[in-house]
């Protein structure tokens, strides 16, 4: 199976979902100056939204044609640049972190910024290495007040599926992805919980050093 950590996390998938939710309205309808968001940030649904999700399934079916003759550096410098455009990775870094966020100097928050989106990059370079007809399939979206839900529907040669939840809202008339929910398990929710957690124990470099040794995880996961 490509995606070899899903059929491990799948465990309290709607709670987490549910949670995820909660988090996206609550951070989307305040910005940090603490200005609420217009209501209608994305009242509608745009086909740009399903394009942001489909150029990310086909950025992740390259990667896994280009497979082990590009090895990991040359997945990852392929998905990177896609990672960049379609992800809002300040949302992302700023929910994950909760409280904290107020605390961290700009500097540190643009390092976190930054480690996150290696993250990203380097979880689809070291996970998805290999293609024998995979394909992504199943495009729909639903619209929430806050944000829209797209949905896709991995499909690996031997039929199993493996639903993704793409949770995106508009930024500057740009729809951006602010959390994948992969079968259920919320991608922000979980992340959220760890973080916090490390924070807690170790504080801002304790999270850094644990998001750069889970990259050089997948680095090394992804040249086997």
């Amino acid at each position: 199976m490509i995606y070899k950590n899903m059929s491990t996390t799948i465990a309290s998938g709607v709670a987490l979902f549910a949670v995820s939710l909660c988090i996206c309205v609550t951070s989307l309808a305040h910005d940090e100056a603490g200005q609420i968001a217009p209501a209608n940030a994305v009242a509608r649904i745009s086909p740009s939204a399903i394009q942001v999700v489909a150029h990310l399934d086909a950025g992740l079916l390259t990667i896994m044609k280009a497979g082990k003759s590009a090895g990991y550096l040359g997945r990852y410098r392929l998905i990177r640049p896609i990672v960049v455009t379609s992800f809002d990775m300040p949302f992302i870094a700023r929910t994950v972190v909760g409280p904290y966020w107020s605390k961290f100097s700009a500097a540190q928050k643009q390092t976190l910024i930054n480690k996150l989106l290696d993250l990203t990059a380097a979880n689809y370079a070291g996970q998805f290495t290999r293609f024998s007809g995979e394909a992504f399939t199943g495009l729909s979206n639903q619209q929430y007040r806050f944000f829209l839900v797209v949905r896709t529907l991995f499909v690996e040669p031997d039929g199993t599926r493996h639903k993704f939840d793409y949770l995106l809202h508009e930024v500057n008339d740009h729809w951006l992805i602010m959390n994948v929910v992969a079968d259920g398990v919320s991608n922000l929710s979980l992340k959220q919980a760890q973080y916090i957690e490390i924070l807690n124990k170790e504080g801002f470099e304790g999270l850094i050093s644990h998001i750069t040794h889970d990259i050089l995880a997948l680095e090394r996961s992804g040249e086997k």
